[in-house]
């Protein structure tokens, strides 16, 4: 999932209603001002966590629809702030409940979406045409949870199959060929079975990241251009760290040249946490990120000359964390409350 997002110069956070509903908020990057709010859907439930990603000039949501399939909403980021409208595309792919994740590569806005049938799929847009393409990435390994990224001059997906193992797959961007899943990590290779994967660029090398079966957060890099196994790197042990263990749905972003990792666990005093790296390869430091309450499934991303996060509460309030890349502390915004997304 990717509920944040740098789209023309605003922060752009997405997020569902208790209704179903998706809705927009939008800040100027520097600005002081609260977000903004733009209502993207009226009167129809949809079923999945929206994801959002600036590709070009726009802002582009992709999210499952009431008839579970893949819903596009997009708008120019200039029409945004005047009540401009979002246009729309459904129907595209069949039998969805898993959310989908969007991301730019090169001139293209690419979404990974798996069916129920555990069929990964790619969806692909021109952005100079406009007109979407889908094409099949994997069919036999009943996926889950897709994530995709810009790495180099490829689209990266990470996707967990049916046996809990962490597959990756790459497409050299603008070619219409997915290479096929390569074993990143699993119960065949080390006995971790493991869930909730995220994918980015870091330094020269993919990250994926995931939370195996004792609660777990690891990163798996490998060298781009290379087709060496992908290399180990703790992030969270729960032992010997422990007792506190990572939650779903962990997410990790391309921050300067380096990795960056949001995540929740379990620690009631500190919810929140952010990981930073100075390369794959090198140990993750950890800063806790002061909230004063339980936050959940962050997304990560850069915005500007920041590293950004977005979180909700156990009550379903959203909030927006900031800090400007290489210095300390983080600057807390709320985004929404759940009196305003109808909680």
């Amino acid at each position: 999932m990717n509920g944040v997002a740098q789209v023309g110069d605003t922060s752009a956070v997405v997020t569902l209603d208790e209704d179903g509903n998706v809705w927009y908020f939008w800040q100027t990057i520097g600005s002081s001002a609260p977000f903004s709010p733009n209502q993207v859907t009226r009167g129809q439930k949809f079923g999945s966590a929206p994801s959002v990603a600036g590709v070009g000039d726009q802002a582009v949501i992709a999210v499952v629809g009431p008839d579970q399939t893949l819903w596009v909403y997009q708008q120019p980021s200039s029409t945004i702030a005047t009540g401009g409208s979002w246009t729309h595309r459904w129907g595209l792919g069949f039998d969805i409940s898993q959310a989908p994740s969007i991301a730019q590569a090169g001139d293209f806005a690419v979404i990974a979406v798996v069916d129920d049938s555990g069929t990964l799929w790619s969806f692909q847009q021109d952005i100079s045409t406009g007109v979407w393409k889908q094409q099949k990435v994997a069919g036999s390994a009943a996926l889950q949870s897709p994530s995709v990224a810009r790495v180099g001059d490829s689209a990266v997906i990470a996707a967990i199959d049916d046996q809990h193992n962490l597959l990756f797959y790459w497409q050299t961007i603008g070619t219409t060929t997915w290479s096929p899943g390569q074993l990143v990590d699993g119960p065949a290779k080390s006995g971790r079975s493991l869930a909730y994967p995220s994918v980015a660029q870091g330094g020269d090398a993919s990250v994926v990241i995931a939370v195996d079966n004792t609660g777990s957060l690891w990163s798996y890099w490998q060298t781009i251009g290379s087709s060496a196994p992908f290399s180990s790197n703790p992030v969270l042990l729960t032992e010997p760290e422990g007792p506190f263990s990572t939650l779903p749905y962990p997410s990790i972003a391309q921050v300067g040249d380096s990795a960056v990792i949001a995540a929740a666990n379990s620690n009631p005093d500190i919810s929140l946490w952010f990981y930073w790296q100075a390369n794959p390869a090198a140990q993750w430091i950890p800063e806790g990120v002061p909230s004063g309450t339980i936050l959940a499934s962050p997304s990560v991303a850069q915005v500007g000359n920041s590293s950004v996060i977005t979180a909700s509460d156990n009550n379903g309030d959203l909030s927006f964390f900031w800090q400007t890349i290489g210095t300390g502390g983080w600057t807390a915004e709320p985004v929404a409350n759940s009196h305003e997304l109808g909680g």
